[in-house]
């Protein structure tokens, strides 16, 4: 229980049941004080003690009962947004976001990196399925880490494919941030039972200025992916234009670490 719901607990439990018995008070000295201080002084006694013997329990147990409703809601709303094997966000919540993004003219500029893992079938039959979804696992965690501290995007687009949207970056950093991308994923620590099994991404860029439309956004990184692909995989290709330049692997450079 947070700090914040512990407080909520114990107002609407200590709360309610003083409310009830300081209204019970209330109304009972009104009506009973014809009748003189002893049947008063009875009276007060009851109309305190059986609000507070009786609403204690009762509204603990709601406030319980409001506390698990609310978590069962935070978790249908994790669901929701989030991709269930990898926990980044799911495609229908990464598309929304990311459109919003691109809509947003105070944004200026950003990136779109679609990314998908190299070969990721001969993991599944060399390996088995499970130590793919670990594959999988691991690449969403590293993604997250990659870029932290960025107000990034990060969801998981289908299959073994991903995409990270960087909100205001310069178009000058798409190939930097892509290559810090694809050399996190390249030197992740790997599931046990992929240590000997080499992992690599392909990663297509698009610098892109808002506002903009994300499907035309999508679609130039899309063919630049393509594009790092065909030349060999395990490289970073920016879109230029209409027409996407490989860019090949290159070393990032240190000034990318400061920026971070």
């Amino acid at each position: 229980m947070t700090r914040i719901s512990r407080l909520n607990f114990w107002v609407l439990t200590v709360g309610g049941a003083v409310v009830c018995a300081a209204l019970c008070s209330a109304v009972t000295a009104y009506f009973i004080a014809p009748f003189g201080w002893q049947v008063m002084r009875v009276s007060l006694a009851l109309a305190l003690g059986l609000p507070l013997g009786l609403g204690l329990p009762i509204f603990a147990f709601l406030a319980v009962k409001l506390r698990e409703l609310s978590e069962s809601n935070d978790r249908l709303l994790r669901l929701n947004r989030l991709d269930a094997l990898t926990g980044v966000l799911n495609r229908a919540t990464f598309t929304a976001e990311a459109e919003g993004v691109l809509a947003d003219r105070d944004a200026r500029s950003g990136v779109l990196l679609i990314i998908d893992v190299d070969h990721f079938k001969q993991i599944n039959d060399c390996h088995g399925h499970r130590a793919g979804d670990e594959a999988l696992v691991a690449i969403g965690r590293s993604l997250e880490a990659a870029v932290e501290g960025r107000s990034a995007l990060v969801g998981r687009l289908g299959g073994e494919e991903f995409g990270i949207l960087l909100p205001c970056l310069r178009a000058d950093m798409a190939t930097l941030v892509g290559e810090h991308v694809r050399l996190a994923i390249e030197t992740m620590a790997r599931p046990a039972s992929l240590e000997a099994h080499p992992i690599t991404v392909s990663v297509g860029a698009c610098a892109f200025t808002t506002p903009s439309e994300f499907a035309r956004v999508f679609n130039r990184a899309d063919e630049a992916l393509y594009a790092s692909k065909r030349n060999g995989r395990n490289r970073v290709t920016l879109a230029a234009g209409d027409v996407p330049e490989d860019t090949r692997g290159q070393e990032p450079r240190p000034r990318f670490a400061q920026v971070r």
